[in-house]
């Protein structure tokens, strides 16, 4: 607060934060050599992207109990009023990027789920 024209200013302020919806990750993850945690299947794996540090990305390791197609769920949200995107990889484990999808992110605290997937797994083959 800044007033120089002003004499004998009285004022009463406070604020609030809004807590993110889901748990911050286990850090550091920014890349595929951190990601070092491997995901069960049908887990739902926790984080936070862009906050005000320099958490830009996450990475995540998956094994792949089987052969066959593999199917991804996002579900996202922030505080703005305005819904807004992230980028998903899918690599394979040589950190090839194999996909690149789109998922939606969720306003004012209320997620959006996106759902993924990749055809041609690899059993026991690991993914980021």
């Amino acid at each position: 607060m800044h007033s120089p024209d002003v004499c004998g200013v009285s004022y009463r302020m406070n604020y609030t934060v809004t807590p993110a919806f889901y748990t911050n990750d286990t850090e550091p993850n920014q890349n595929t050599s951190q990601a070092t945690d491997t995901i069960p299947p049908a887990t739902y794996s926790y984080g936070h992207v862009a906050f005000n540090d320099v958490d830009a990305s996450a990475s995540r390791r998956i094994l792949a109990p089987n052969d066959r197609m593999m199917t991804a769920q996002v579900v996202a949200e922030h505080a703005g009023n305005t819904p807004g995107t992230v980028t998903v990889y899918l690599k394979s484990d040589i950190k090839q990027a194999l996909e690149t999808w789109t998922a939606n992110v969720g306003a004012n605290g209320i997620p959006d789920t996106t759902t993924f997937s990749h055809y041609c797994t690899g059993h026991l083959n690991r993914y980021y």
